[in-house]
């Protein structure tokens, strides 16, 4: 009984070497790591501060941003989450810079909830697979990010745990983005990018 057992696990374990790729066959990574064309989806919380106004008899309000920080007088302003969401693509081109991004989203919470844009930026890439995002912001609706006034978006952190063996290529990239200056109090974002 005892051989039988032990046989077994021997099995088990030849089968899942045979079959289970290794956890990467790559262990250092580079920016070349990252590249070409990824889809990406954001979902996060905008907690902006303001009030509510124009309630009809459904308690149907119209929420209106503050921003800067200052209250109107006879209004109850206050922090209001509400959920975002923001999707599109970033061009990467394999040695740290974004070639290309557009997106569209919408966020309640904004002066301009309807939102989308074009831009470029730079990424770096560290050696166990973690990096960052920079982003330029230069065609936007809302925000007033241009090509000669461009916003920047910093602070968007990624990761992966292994590349296509046979390319050498992240596949699904994590995303997070850290509260940014100017969009709220407390605006987090996380998604996830996946190559195509």
């Amino acid at each position: 009984m005892k051989s039988f057992k032990l046989f077994s696990v021997v099995a088990v374990l030849m089968l899942l070497a045979a079959f289970v790729p290794a956890a990467s066959a790559q262990t250092t990574y580079s920016n070349a790591t990252v590249q070409g064309k990824y889809q990406f989806q954001f979902t996060g919380v905008s907690n902006p501060y303001g009030y509510y106004t124009n309630c009809n008899s459904n308690n149907n309000c119209t929420w209106v941003p503050v921003n800067n920080g200052n209250c109107p007088t006879n209004e109850n302003c206050q922090n209001n989450p509400t959920i975002k969401f923001t999707f599109g693509y970033f061009e990467f081109d394999g040695n740290g810079k974004i070639t290309f991004l557009a997106f569209s989203g919408f966020n309640p919470g904004s002066s301009t909830p309807n939102q989308g844009g074009t831009g470029y930026g730079t990424y770096t890439v560290g050696s166990a697979g973690n990096g960052s995002i920079n982003l330029t912001i230069t065609g936007a609706t809302g925000d007033g990010c241009t090509v000669t006034s461009p916003c920047t978006q910093s602070g968007i952190v990624f990761y992966f745990n292994a590349a296509q063996t046979s390319t050498g290529v992240a596949q699904v990239l994590v995303l997070h983005s850290y509260p940014n200056p100017g969009s709220g109090s407390g605006d987090t974002n996380a998604g996830e990018a996946f190559h195509q």
